[in-house]
């Protein structure tokens, strides 16, 4: 993006997918931009596997739609790696851990999918 439009578009690009992701989250729900063009979701109490699913799901959906980017248009994909606690990491650090290692895995599947983190 900022190869081919600037590093204004790009910035902008990041402003508005981080208020796709905040307002498909619940109120209570994290939302923060790691670095580059990765962001990381905390959610807590979702109770079962499939709430978090259903919740990777939504983000993904947050992302089919084009991003207006002043007098630019373009279409973005979000790849989602998900780790649970106490299930995969009982620590912050080693669930993100988990969580990067499964958005690597859900990229070279082939990108725009939602992958769970797998020992």
């Amino acid at each position: 993006m900022n190869d081919q439009f600037g590093h204004d578009v790009g910035d902008e690009l990041l402003r508005v997918a981080a208020q796709r992701l905040r307002s498909s989250v619940r109120t209570g729900d994290a939302v923060a931009r790691l670095g580059g063009d990765e962001f990381v979701v905390m959610a807590d109490g979702l109770g079962n596997e499939e709430l978090p699913r259903e919740l990777g799901l939504k983000l993904i959906d947050a992302f089919r739609a084009p991003f207006a980017l002043g007098s630019h248009a373009c279409n973005v994909s979000a790849t989602i790696g998900y780790a649970l606690a106490p299930v995969d990491a009982n620590d912050a650090g080693s669930l993100l851990k988990a969580a990067d290692a499964a958005m690597y895995a859900g990229k070279q599947e082939g990108k725009d999918r939602l992958v769970r983190f797998k020992a």
